[in-house]
């Protein structure tokens, strides 16, 4: 067999760190409802089954020769939030150090030249699935990505040519790109990472069949250490953007009809076709809101998903400059 990019097991880069399958389940406390995995099941068994789920999570997190804590979970199931202000100095400064060498990555690399040069990887959507970089499988079949019918699958790991290993911030091992921006940047060791200090939490992915693993750690383009280092990017990178979200969505009821008309155009002006108008329903003579001007709330609520952070903070800074809104 040739393996033009090296071994799964010793690398790991072949591998994306963002979508493999892990049988790990997440199992939230004083969940309640009827549709979800413990539904029908008595609230003795499913106490226990809870038990055993965050017993077997637990035991999902170790430390490895260097140190380091390491979670066998995937990025996006993690509620890891690093606790900046209980790490040492020392920790704190190296945590610095390498997200100002991330931060000057993103500031010196575009989408454009890193997916021009570099090699995709992960795959987006939920997907869970083994994504490898191209190579040249048993039988000579060519794999340099992959598309299914009826599916559309965006690549969010872009690997890095010169395939460096340990922490080097301005050469990591993959660019984090998510939907066609920048977000952070991701490192790996062969196979453990060199000792990171109390902040960043490393992630393996468990592979049936695997003894060995590649440690990752995700690092993500933010100014603040909490955000940069949780590997979850829900938690991390996209803090600030949920946040205006979340300050934006219930001020939309401070706009007068004037106001809801500018925004409505500035909100369709940036999302281009993304955005579809929304055809106000109901007679304006009925009880309840004004159609019309429902109609202009929804559209401008459902555009705060497809803006992004910057759009979002144009968005907000012209809602701020209306008295109306406070």
């Amino acid at each position: 067999m040739n393996f033009p990019h090296l071994s799964v097991l010793r690398r790991g880069v072949i591998v994306s760190s963002a979508v493999l399958a892990v049988a790990v389940p997440v199992v939230a406390s004083g969940a309640a409802g009827a549709s979800g995995p413990l539904a029908g099941i008595s609230p003795a068994r499913g106490a226990a089954t809870s038990a055993a789920a965050a017993q077997h999570k637990h035991a999902e997190i170790f430390t490895d020769e260097n140190g380091n804590t390491v979670e066998m979970i995937d990025p996006g199931q993690s509620s890891y939030i690093p606790d900046v202000a209980a790490a040492s100095d020392g920790d704190v400064a190296k945590a610095r150090q390498i997200l100002a060498g991330v931060q000057e990555f993103c500031r010196t690399h575009s989408v454009k030249h890193i997916k021009a040069h570099w090699s995709p990887g992960g795959m987006g959507g939920g997907m869970h699935m083994k994504a490898m970089q191209p190579m040249k499988g048993m039988s000579g079949m060519h794999m340099a990505g992959m598309r299914m019918k009826g599916m559309q699958m965006d690549h969010t790991h872009w690997f890095n040519p010169n395939r460096l290993t340990g922490i080097h911030p301005k050469h990591p091992v993959a660019a984090l790109i998510y939907k066609g921006v920048l977000d952070g940047v991701m490192f790996n060791g062969d196979p453990v990472l060199p000792p990171l200090g109390s902040i960043p939490r490393a992630h393996v992915h468990h592979m049936p069949g695997m003894v060995m693993h590649t440690e990752m750690v995700h690092v993500y383009c933010t100014g603040n250490l909490k955000h940069a280092y949780t590997p979850n990017r829900q938690l991390g990178a996209m803090v600030p953007t949920q946040d205006l979200r979340n300050t934006i969505r219930p001020a939309v009821m401070d706009l007068k009809p004037w106001q809801l008309k500018e925004v409505r155009r500035m909100v369709r002006h940036m999302c281009g076709d993304r955005l579809k108008p929304v055809t106000p329903t109901g007679s304006p003579n009925a009880p309840g809101p004004d159609p019309v001007l429902q109609a202009m709330r929804t559209e401008i609520r459902r555009s705060l998903m497809i803006l992004r952070q910057g759009q979002l903070q144009q968005v907000w800074q012209k809602m701020q400059s209306y008295p109306s809104v406070h």
